[in-house]
């Protein structure tokens, strides 16, 4: 993996989080989601990169990257975290 790649899908993470954030109501807050989709990005690029699948180079690859592990982490994380009121 080049470490480029991987600073921009940390950074592409972070703004996946963000929108996650915006637009789907979890209980992690601003600072969490960022968190979440940053870890998200990680594993999605991890797995995308294992699959065979290099996004390198591509900003549309990052960002579906990004938003696909994002969304899979927080979704995930929301079947054991229990909802505050």
């Amino acid at each position: 993996m080049e470490l480029l790649a991987i600073i921009i899908t940390l950074i592409y993470g972070a703004i996946a989080g963000w929108l996650l954030q915006a637009f789907k109501n979890n209980n992690f807050g601003l600072t969490g989601s960022v968190i979440v989709g940053v870890i998200g990005g990680f594993i999605a690029y991890c797995v995308l990169f294992e699959m065979g699948i290099n996004t390198a180079g591509c900003w549309l690859g990052y960002i579906l990257g990004a938003g696909f592990g994002a969304l899979f982490l927080v979704s995930f994380l929301n079947l054991f975290i229990p909802k505050r009121i």
